[in-house]
C-alpha cells in the first residue's frame, strides 16, 4: 500500500515538473531584421526636386526715382547734350569761352552753377536772358522750351546735387518685354543722349542719327549697338557720359531683333 503511494505521488512530481517546464522551453518570437532593399511597406513618396518657377524678377538695384525730385544724370544732364554739350559748342572737345557741360563736375565748375541760387547760375541766366549775344543755345538754335528752363530752375533750387536714381527700378530685370517701338522708345532715348553730336549741322564721325533711316544705318553696320554696347572695337556712346543701363540696352536690342521697324 506504502510502495503504490510513493508511486502515485512520484508521478504527481513529476507531471508538475512537466507542467512548469512547458513556458520555458516554449521559443521566443524571432525578429528578422528589414531588408533595406524591401521597399514593400515603405513610403515611396518621393520629394519633387522640380525648380519652382519664380516668376517674373524685378530690378530693386540702386535708388528708386522720386518724381518730386530733379536728378542730374537722368533730367539735367539729357537737356544739356541735346542743346549744349556737343562739338563745336560746349563738348566733344569743344569748349567755347572754356565751358564744359560734359559732365556734372564740369558743369558745376564752367557753368559757375550756385546751389539754391539761380539768379546767381551762369548756367541759369544764360538760357533765359533777352540778350542774343548772350542767349543759350545761340540763335538760330531753338531756344529751351519753358518746360526745360524750369526743370534746370527747379534742379538748381534744390541744391544742384548729383543725385542718381535707377529710372527701371521695379521692372522686369530682363527689360527685353516685346512691344518696343521706335517711335514709343528708341527715338526718345537717340534724340537725347545721341542727336546732339549726330545731327546734319554736327555730325560727328560723319554719322547723323537724326532720322529712322539714319538709325537704321547706323544699326544695319553694326555701329550703332556696337557703340552702346561699348564694345572694344567701337568708340563708347554717349561719349564722355555715363554708359547706358543694362535695361535700356536690352531693349534697343529687342527693337533691333525685331526687325528695327520704323514703328
Amino acid at each position: 500500500m506504502k510502495l503504490k503511494q510513493k508511486h502515485l505521488l512520484a508521478s504527481l512530481l513529476l507531471g508538475w515538473i512537466i507542467i512548469l517546464l512547458i513556458p520555458a522551453c516554449m521559443h521566443q518570437p524571432v525578429i528578422t531584421p528589414l531588408d533595406p532593399t524591401d521597399t514593400m511597406d515603405m513610403d515611396t513618396t518621393k520629394t519633387d526636386t522640380t525648380p519652382i518657377d519664380p516668376g517674373p524678377q524685378f530690378d530693386s538695384t540702386g535708388v528708386k526715382c522720386d518724381s518730386n525730385i530733379v536728378y542730374f544724370e537722368k533730367d539735367v544732364m539729357p537737356i544739356l547734350r541735346q542743346n549744349c554739350a556737343y562739338s563745336g559748342c560746349h563738348g566733344g572737345g569743344t569748349y567755347k569761352e572754356g565751358v564744359n557741360l560734359e559732365n556734372y563736375q564740369k558743369t558745376i565748375s564752367t557753368g559757375k552753377v550756385r546751389a539754391f541760387n539761380t539768379a546767381g547760375s551762369e548756367l541759369y541766366k544764360v538760357i533765359v536772358t533777352n540778350k542774343l549775344n548772350d542767349l543759350m543755345p545761340p540763335p538760330p538754335n531753338a531756344k529751351l522750351t519753358s518746360d526745360q528752363i524750369s526743370l534746370i530752375a527747379k534742379w538748381i533750387n534744390q541744391g544742384a546735387k548729383n543725385e542718381i536714381c535707377n529710372p527701371n527700378y521695379g521692372q522686369p530685370i530682363a527689360c527685353a518685354a516685346e512691344g518696343i517701338t521706335y517711335s514709343g522708345y528708341v527715338q526718345k532715348i537717340v534724340n537725347n543722349q545721341c542727336v546732339a553730336c549726330h545731327k546734319a549741322s554736327n555730325p560727328s564721325g560723319g554719322i547723323r542719327l537724326d532720322s529712322y533711316n539714319a538709325v537704321l544705318a547706323s544699326v544695319q553696320n553694326g555701329g550703332f549697338l556696337g557703340s552702346i554696347e561699348g564694345k572694344p572695337t567701337f568708340t563708347k556712346m554717349p561719349y564722355n557720359a555715363n554708359s547706358l543701363d543694362t535695361c535700356t540696352v536690352n531693349k534697343i536690342k529687342n527693337w533691333i531683333s525685331n526687325g528695327a521697324k520704323n514703328d
